[in-house]
């Protein structure tokens, strides 16, 4: 399996190198034989042709895609969730955080930023039927939440997972996206809090379970791998 991922953020702080070893460990735990590339979208580096890759995860980031007009990387990154979704072969599309308000402002879809504080801590996920279908066995899902803005609406081939549009899945099953980090982990969040720009002056847990709190990141990397080597 060929995982490609697309690095929406740069970083010289913990946290960029911890996010990129979760994702690694999260991946070879269920297909230890996987090989990852990396493409730094942010720092500028060419997104690659994407057809040798099984799965393209786009990252969580910090460019801020409500109030601030697209610069360069990032309209390259909408052009590349756009190139990925119009084929009914290829690569599947993982979104996360970022990458799942990107790549649903690609595809139509309308943000917003969240009506109450920052969501920094660990968020209980309530899935709808369709979710509770995917991730058998789960009526809810703990976690991880490191954002400000939100997906308010998605496209009428996506379906919602989750109340709020936190997982949408396209309805031909091969993009989905999670507005939570399942990647995240407590020492990784703790050094985010504290070296975020925009973050590092708020205290965590205010509206939410406390970074600490359990979660349910390695079941649903589980199910994420398990999604994308089905055909």
């Amino acid at each position: 399996m060929k995982v490609l991922l697309v690095q929406c953020y740069t970083t010289d702080k913990p946290w960029g190198d911890m996010m990129v070893q979760s994702f690694a460990d999260n991946i070879q735990r269920t297909m230890p034989s996987a090989q990852m590339d990396i493409v730094k979208a942010e720092a500028g580096e060419v997104l690659p042709d994407p057809s040798p890759y099984d799965l393209v995860i786009m990252s969580g980031g910090t460019f801020n895609l409500v109030d601030d007009k697209p610069l360069p990387w990032v309209e390259s990154a909408i052009d590349y969730v756009r190139a990925i979704a119009k084929k009914d072969v290829g690569p599947k599309l993982l979104g996360l955080c970022w990458g799942h308000q990107v790549s649903q402002m690609a595809l139509g879809a309308t943000w917003r930023r969240s009506d109450i504080r920052p969501q920094i801590g660990v968020e209980k996920v309530v899935l709808l039927p369709e979710g509770k279908s995917f991730f058998a066995g789960h009526d809810e899902l703990n976690l991880h939440k490191f954002h400000r803005r939100a997906v308010e609406t998605c496209r009428p081939d996506f379906t919602p997972l989750a109340k709020d549009h936190e997982i949408l899945m396209a309805t031909n099953g091969r993009i989905l996206s999670f507005q939570g980090h399942p990647e995240l982990h407590f020492a990784m969040a703790q050094d985010l809090v504290q070296n975020a720009p925009t973050y590092k002056d708020l205290e965590t847990g205010f509206a939410i379970d406390p970074i600490d709190a359990k979660h349910d990141g390695e079941a649903v990397w589980g199910r994420i791998m398990e999604w994308v080597g089905k055909p």
